[in-house]
């Protein structure tokens, strides 16, 4: 199996040196790869795949996870150590630029440390980049002033181009609007005394009025039609304030004979109307003077027959009690009348209220007594069962000093607390029967008081009332809501029948006593009668007619003379309306004539404004053109003479043919001092790499070769063989170590022996260790499958990915958990 058939893989380094063995093609490198936190490339991660690596940076303990969401990776940063978060599902960007500032890991450093940067491949212009990236240690602020000088000089390059492009482009927009703007200058200059011309006849004129518009002319004129058309209805001369006030005048004679006449009526009818009365008076006195005698008998006769045994004759009596009481008695009657007979009906007993309430007291104080009796036996009861209980739940002891066996705390038998449990349950038992019985009592005397105290509030509400006060106080005496209460309906019924009575005797009493008085009256008028009545009614009469037919013909003048008044006045002020509103109407006429006149002024203002505007911004954009030609053209030789001096400083600092060549010359010549030195201790004769040559005065980064002590050279590290190519490598590796001051990083080593012979690979392994024992590095990861080689480095850890192909370890894969996929 291979490393892309692992569903999980937990990795935990146990020592310095850990060997990763397994078979061709299982992925032993691509292990390496995810070996430093920077998040891979999401192509190396399935959906849902996740990558965690925990390492101590400093002081502390750092979680780095990368998971594939989708098309795209969730990366977070936590803080072990502090227990805090970092970054939390950030994008990988934001991700690998945390982990330089955490850990000053780049995608470079990570190139070197995995071993992909080999110097036997790279090219020219890579060998440049890591040659310049070793050697800038010594030379930082030189490099870093040359760098900003060729960016200068790129930069000014650039603007250059661009200043040059539009002033191009400016020179063209300038010759060909030449002949433009001196015509619109000479436009500009006619538009200026055209719109001072405008301005002038618009001052002159009187200002817009926008209350006037058509619509309110013509409701001005519709205004007046009301007045036009009274003003045209009228016939003859127009009325004037003389001809009002002369109408005015004869109205008001006409109203004084109206109201001498009005007066000369009522005399006239108070005379007649006191004559009418006499003569009725006296029709009324011969008519009835033979009857009354009759009247009067008979109505005696009739009282006669009332005059029995009552049993409420007060209502009889017609002195405090009169016809409107005794009928708003029997009004009232269905207010009291049925509560009170159906408060009557439900009394259970005889007694008075007074006995009853002294009743329910005493009940009261002895519920009280057997509550508190109760409560007690529940007490003692509660206090006897925790005692059972504690009985129960504590087992015997024995005395140490006796052979006595006790239960501590228990004072009482079992069958003591039984039996006191027994007599106060029968005890609890009889006090509870003792105050249901009690209750029930008490209710049924509760509902008698309840509706005792009812009647005695319906009692109370009537006892000062003439008539209904009678019947309660009877039911008092005769002890109706005591003993006798089956005679209440009795009594009610007589009651109403005698208010039916009394009322009927009291009205024949007042017509007996009119009827008498009338007697006395005729008794006396009899022989005053006056013969000649009859001629005084018909002469008053005549004299009455004659007065209304003149008062209705001086209210008939009256009238027409002030209803023609009236007209006459709605005409005047008509006219005066009329007269107002075409003073008014011709006002606004003139006002909405100027209105038009000013707006049209003021649209051919704006017309000439906007064209005046549009003229003078485009000649401003012509002069601005110019302006700007002339500003281009100085700022380019500006930058001209400023991307000269900057040319001329890179020329004599270039590290190729400038000051900085040499001293990168001689930065390289100690790269490849510290690179021969790490070689000696590996190969077994004399492989001795040589700088770069710098005879043509420029650095070409070919670093020949002498092997032994052969005059020939070997023209280029990349034409060794293939373990003095891996040699090179690693060499230039450990050197990049030193140069970048990358202490304290691991290193990892992939199949370093390969294409070795036997004396070289025992010399390779002794190197590691010797890595190892140095301090320089915080791990040392080894890929191998060659057993010659891990078996020797015997200190180390093993993690096998795959077995098979390889000499196995006796001990491997500690801290190492790998799940293969299904």
């Amino acid at each position: 199996m291979g490393l892309h058939e692992i569903e999980t893989f937990d990795f935990t380094l146990k020592s310095t040196v850990t060997i990763i063995l397994g078979g061709n093609g299982c992925g032993k490198t691509s292990l390496l790869s995810v070996f430093l936190p920077l998040a891979p490339a999401k192509s190396e991660f399935r959906e849902g795949g996740s990558y965690t690596n925990y390492a101590l940076v400093g002081d502390d303990r750092l979680k780095f996870e990368v998971l594939r969401r989708g098309s795209s990776l969730s990366c977070s940063i936590f803080n072990i150590t502090k227990g805090v978060s970092i970054v939390d599902s950030v994008n990988a960007k934001v991700y690998n630029s945390m982990v330089e500032q955490l850990t000053g890991i780049t995608k470079e450093i990570k190139e070197l440390i995995n071993g992909e940067t080999l110097l036997t491949d790279a090219t020219t212009e890579v060998r440049r980049k890591w040659f310049t990236l070793m050697s800038e240690s010594d030379l930082t602020y030189v490099v870093g002033c040359y760098r900003r000088l060729r960016k200068l000089a790129s930069s000014l390059s650039g603007a250059i181009e661009h200043t040059g492009r539009k002033i191009g482009e400016a020179k063209m927009r300038v010759v060909d609007d030449e002949e433009d703007r001196a015509r619109l200058e000479v436009r500009l200059k006619e538009l200026d005394v055209e719109l001072q011309e405008l301005n002038r006849t618009i001052e002159a004129r009187p200002g817009l009025d926008n209350a006037v518009s058509v619509d309110s002319i013509r409701k001005r004129i519709a205004s007046l039609q009301p007045a036009v058309k009274l003003i045209m209805e009228r016939y003859g001369v127009l009325p004037s304030d003389e001809l009002i006030n002369e109408f005015q005048s004869r109205v008001v004679a006409w109203r004084e004979q109206a109201a001498s006449a009005e007066t000369e009526c009522n005399m006239y009818n108070k005379e007649l109307s006191q004559l009418l009365d006499e003569e009725s008076r006296q029709a009324y006195l011969m008519r009835n003077h033979t009857g009354l005698k009759q009247t009067i008998d008979s109505l005696k006769q009739e009282l006669a027959t009332f005059q029995q045994n009552w049993m409420f004759p007060a209502l009889f009596e017609g002195t405090r009690i009169d016809v409107d009481s005794i009928q708003n008695a029997l009004n009232d009657a269905c207010n009291w009348n049925l509560p009170l007979s159906m408060h009557l009906d439900q009394l259970k007993t005889t007694e008075r209220l007074g006995a009853l309430e002294k009743r329910l007291q005493g009940m009261d104080l002895t519920s009280a007594g057997l509550s508190e009796k109760l409560q007690r036996c529940e007490n003692v009861l509660h206090g006897l069962y925790h005692d059972r209980q504690h009985f129960l739940e504590t087992a015997e002891v024995d005395c140490p000093q006796c052979n006595h066996r006790f239960r501590p705390g228990i004072r009482k038998s079992l069958p003591e607390i039984e039996k006191a449990i027994n007599d106060n349950e029968g005890w609890k038992k009889q006090l509870k029967d003792e105050m249901d019985s009690l209750l029930r009592d008490r209710k049924e005397i509760e509902e008698d008081v309840r509706s005792l105290r009812t009647i005695r509030e319906i009692v109370m509400s009537y006892s000062n009332h003439p008539v209904v006060g009678l019947f309660f106080r009877k039911l008092q005496e005769l002890d109706i809501f005591t003993t006798a209460r089956d005679r209440y309906g009795a009594i009610a019924r007589a009651f109403t029948e005698e208010l039916d009575s009394a009322m009927m005797y009291l009205r024949q009493s007042a017509k007996l006593a009119t009827a008498e008085r009338e007697w006395q009256e005729a008794v006396a008028a009899v022989g005053n009668v006056d013969g000649a009545l009859s001629q005084k009614i018909e002469h008053i009469r005549s004299q009455l007619d004659g007065a209304n037919r003149r008062l209705i013909e001086y209210r008939r003048q009256a009238n027409e003379l002030e209803r023609e008044t009236i007209q006459l006045q709605q005409t005047k002020e008509a006219i005066e309306r009329f007269q107002k509103g075409y003073e008014h109407l011709v006002s606004e006429m003139n006002i909405s004539v100027n209105n038009v006149v000013v707006r049209e002024l003021l649209n051919r203002r704006e017309a000439k404004l906007d064209a005046y505007t549009s003229a003078r911004e485009r000649f401003r954009q012509m002069e601005g053109a110019i302006a700007r030609l002339a500003e281009l053209e100085k700022e380019q030789a500006e930058l001209l003479k400023e991307h000269h001096h900057a040319r001329l400083i890179i020329n004599a600092v270039s590290p190729e043919k400038g000051l900085l060549r040499r001293y990168f010359y001689a930065a390289i010549t100690r790269i490849m001092d510290l690179m021969n030195r790490y070689i000696e201790m590996v190969w077994a004769y004399p492989m001795q790499v040589i700088p770069c040559d710098l005879t043509d005065g420029d650095l070409d980064y070919t670093f020949p070769v002498r092997l032994k002590d052969h005059e020939e050279l070997v023209p280029d590290v990349k034409k060794g063989s293939k373990a003095q190519r891996i040699i090179f490598n690693m060499m230039f590796r450990l050197t990049a170590y030193k140069a970048l001051g990358l202490q304290n990083y691991p290193l990892l080593l992939d199949e370093p022996s390969e294409g070795m012979d036997e004396e070289h690979k025992n010399r390779l392994v002794n190197f590691i260790k010797s890595l190892a024992l140095s301090g320089e590095f915080s791990q040392l990861l080894v890929v191998s499958h060659e057993a010659e080689v891990h078996s020797k480095l015997n200190e180390a850890t093993y993690c096998v990915v795959e077995p098979e192909g390889v000499t196995l370890p006796p001990v491997y894969n500690e801290g190492v958990i790998i799940k293969y996929a299904s």
